[in-house]
């Protein structure tokens, strides 16, 4: 069971990710990540759960906003491009991608966490 303070923390990482993912590049939610991992000083539990699943929900719904902009037909045509593949799987593919960066970045965070706690 998620305690209050975490549910807050899960909160601002969705909040700074999602802003900064629609105002800066592909990597600026990983930023916000390590760095709300770093300064709370999350276990590399807690940091490499919350860092996933906010990744994750982060680009599943930027690739469902671009999907549904899409006027051009342009992920489908990468996809097929890419071997044929559905845009349901380049969804999960981008989805995946987000999980995984999202893992690293929270992991990263928590390890940076724990340096500056032993200075």
């Amino acid at each position: 069971m998620m305690r209050p303070e975490n549910i807050i923390t899960l909160i601002i990482m969705i909040i700074g990710s999602l802003l900064s993912a629609w105002y800066g590049p592909w990597w600026a939610p990983s930023l916000i990540i390590i760095l709300m991992a770093a300064l709370l000083k999350l276990s590399a539990k807690q940091a490499m759960l919350s860092g996933a699943f906010t990744l994750g929900l982060i680009f599943l719904g930027m690739a469902l906003l671009s999907y549904s902009a899409d006027e051009a037909d342009i992920i489908s045509k990468i996809g097929a491009m890419l071997g044929g593949l559905s845009v349901m799987l380049m969804l999960l593919i981008t989805t995946l991608t987000g999980i995984i960066t999202g893992l690293l970045s929270g992991w990263t965070g928590s390890a940076i966490g724990a340096y500056i706690k032993k200075i």
